[in-house]
């Protein structure tokens, strides 16, 4: 039932855009009734869009890099990580994007750099399962 009223709310908030086409509340609705249906390169498009002009919300940023680095993108990593570091810059002690940042950088094998960046958080607590075997 649930996927049904996600397709039915796409469908809906894509004609709401016809006449606002910008507006980043109906986008990012949009991304969240995708990622619910599992399409995720949908969801990653819409909150893509709504990023670009809303590079200031952690919140956002935290929600695409999330979508962005299971999908399976030769650049995804790359993209993550600028995400990562332009919502640095507005929220440059945000806990969350820098756990995420981290993660991609691990992901990327990029160790040191994510240890540079991440200890003191979370991030702890997944290399010593990574590393120690536990």
């Amino acid at each position: 039932m649930q996927s049904e009223d996600d397709e039915q709310a796409i469908v809906y908030y894509e004609y709401l855009l016809e006449r606002d086409p910008n507006n980043p509340i109906l986008l990012k609705t949009i991304g969240d009734c995708y990622y619910r249906l599992n399409d995720k390169f949908s969801a990653a498009e819409a909150y893509w869009f709504v990023f670009q002009n809303n590079k200031e919300n952690a919140g956002l940023a935290s929600t695409l890099v999330n979508t962005l680095l299971p999908l399976p993108l030769d650049d995804v990593l790359e993209n993550a990580l600028e995400v990562c570091d332009t919502a640095l810059i507005y929220n440059p002690s945000n806990k969350r994007i820098i756990q995420h940042k981290g993660t991609a950088l691990f992901m990327d094998k990029r160790y040191t750099e994510a240890d540079r960046n991440s200890s003191g958080s979370s991030w702890d607590v997944l290399k010593k399962k990574c590393f120690s075997g536990e």
